[in-house]
């Protein structure tokens, strides 16, 4: 039987016997970390992941302040009747008063503004009555009329008269030519004028309607349609 010496020398284990040697090399001491390597290539981008559930409603917010408005009133249509039967006669170069008793088939209150305004016409006179309206309030007025000239190529002139005494004003328009011969029915209805009731002095007193014609000539007045503008000062 053959005798083996083992001997163990800083890592390295030897085995001997009579007559052969065998050296097995144990593992040697950790080196140092080397240095890093290079960043690899960006790999392709992966499939997108399933839509998620859908989230729960918010809660509904808080109702938003309301604005200031100009909100629009009712109207009153006063169609006249005085002047149909008997057309009034018009004097070349002076103003003459629109007469409108109120009294034809479609006048129409039904749609009144509300507050204090029960008219907005004085019948008796014609005149526009804005004494039920507030400061700040506006009217629309849509005039319909028939002017018939005796003579050709005549100039047509409107106003409205407002205020009284010194404070006394007036609101003009020139119409045109009635160029279309003598004779002639020449109707104005679809032109509205603003009035805005900027002081007291427009607002308490009337407003009366004239023609002026520069030769001589007949209105006959269908009537007029009045609009309230009501003034909203918000909150």
């Amino acid at each position: 039987m053959s005798n083996i010496t083992l001997a163990n020398n800083e890592n390295i284990i030897t085995l001997k016997n009579e007559t052969d040697s065998i050296i097995i090399s144990s593992k040697g001491i950790k080196g140092d970390k080397g240095q890093q390597g290079n960043t690899g290539a960006k790999g392709d981008t992966g499939s997108a992941g399933a839509k998620g559930d859908k989230g729960d409603k918010g809660d509904k917010g808080d109702k938003g302040d309301a604005g200031d408005a100009v909100s629009f009133g009712g109207f009153i249509d006063y169609n006249d009747t005085s002047t149909s039967a008997s057309p009034v006669v018009l004097v070349a170069d002076t103003w003459t008063t629109i007469p409108n008793d109120g009294l034809g088939a479609f006048t129409n209150k039904n749609y009144k503004p509300n507050g204090d305004v029960d008219e907005l016409m004085d019948t008796s006179t014609g005149a526009i009555d804005p004494t039920g309206l507030n400061l700040g309030d506006g009217i629309l007025i849509r005039n319909d009329f028939t002017i018939t000239p005796n003579t050709n190529n005549a100039s047509l002139q409107f106003r409205y008269e407002l205020g009284a005494g010194a404070g006394s004003y007036t609101l003009e328009k020139r119409l045109g030519r009635l160029d279309e011969g003598s004779g002639e029915p020449y109707r104005f209805s679809l032109s509205p004028d603003l009035i805005y009731m900027g002081d007291t002095n427009t607002r308490d007193n009337p407003i009366s309607l004239h023609v002026k014609l520069s030769t001589t000539g007949t209105i006959v007045n269908a009537g007029s349609v009045i609009q309230v503008i009501s003034y909203n000062q918000g909150s």
